[in-house]
């Protein structure tokens, strides 16, 4: 198996930044304008009311936080001393357990056009 919790210098450091994004991130998350994607990143859903200098924020924070989950999967990938085809095996159980720990009232992007509101089990 893969083990997601394998600790390099560099996966720590992918970590910090994430958490210290998250307090940016979270509002988008709670009002849908960010979803979790099946592939383990997260990405603009369609909000038509959103202002443009809003939407060019949630761009920003979206591309830097999947900057840091492609990276972060690459170097566990490496860290397990997997092949790059496999860095696709190590997102998907990233975006298995994002899906499951989203919180309710989040967006699940489970195609490019179809979203699914995280409600409790």
């Amino acid at each position: 198996g893969i083990n997601v919790n394998i600790q390099t210098p560099t996966i720590r450091s992918l970590i910090a930044s994430r958490k210290q994004r998250y307090a940016s991130l979270r509002p988008l998350l709670d009002q849908c304008i960010l979803g979790e994607t099946q592939n383990g990143l997260v990405e603009l859903t369609s909000q038509p009311g959103i202002s443009l200098q809003d939407k060019a924020r949630a761009q920003q924070l979206r591309d830097q936080e999947n900057r840091d989950r492609q990276r972060l999967y690459q170097e566990i990938a490496t860290a397990n001393n997997l092949p790059a085809a496999r860095v696709g095996d190590v997102a998907a159980i990233f975006a298995n357990v994002n899906r499951r720990e989203a919180q309710r009232g989040w967006c699940i992007l489970v195609s490019p056009k179809v979203i699914a509101k995280c409600e409790p089990l």
